[in-house]
This record gives structure tokens, sequence and C-alpha cells, in this order.
């Protein structure tokens, strides 16, 4: 695949020998995601921003919802850029490998938005 910074390769293969034993990961701390420190915030799509804790540990901060319609969708943070000209832009700082993955972490998003009382 690639190397890391210390000039190794990094690809993801399981090199354990017969004798050695697995190691196990703990399991989620809960089966969902938890929404909290909602901020209204609405501008064109926007209707506000907040943090996600996704089962596995991982916080993401500054996700945002958006609302056209009947649709719905979660944005990820980004990086803001100034481009020459002075004209402001963002660069997505992640993302997906695929719709499929899009879509189950967007209503991953919604249902904790939901369980904090944010109407989604």
């Amino acid at each position: 695949m690639g190397r890391n910074f210390s000039g190794k390769n990094n690809n993801m293969v399981n090199h354990l020998s017969p004798q050695s034993k697995p190691i196990l990961m703990p399991a989620p701390r809960f089966a969902c995601a938890v929404a909290s420190d909602w901020r209204p915030y609405e501008k064109n799509t926007l209707r506000g921003f907040f943090d996600l804790e996704l089962p596995s540990g991982l916080i993401i901060h500054g996700c945002t919802l958006h609302v056209k319609g009947d649709s719905k969708w979660v944005g990820l943070p980004a990086q803001k850029v100034v481009r020459a000209g002075g004209e402001v832009g963002y660069v997505a700082i992640l993302e997906f490998t695929s719709r499929a993955t899009t879509d189950k972490f967007r209503d991953l998003a919604l249902e904790a938005l939901k369980e904090l009382g944010v109407d989604a």
C-alpha cells in the first residue's frame, strides 16, 4: 500500500505466527453514536453544528446538519482555505470510501441528534 513516516511498509496484513495469540479489541462503549454540543446556526441549508462520538470512541468536533426540502445530510469538518484573490473555500479533511458508508454515517448521526432533542 504505502510507507508510513518511519519508511516502513504500512500494509494492513496480519503477520502473526501460528504461535501468536490474537489481540482482542475492547468492545465499543455503546452501540450508537452520541451527539453533543448542539449549536444552532441557520444559513442556506445549514441548521447548526454539533459534536459526534462514535461507538469506536472517536469524537468528531464540528459536524454540520444541513436540510433542504425533505433531504437531510451531515457534513464533516473541513479546513478553511483562502485562494488566490482572497476567495474563501473549504477542503475536506475526512471522507468516506463509499456512498453506502456515507449514508450509514448520516443515519447514525441523525439518530444521535434526535436523541439529543434536535429536530433533524
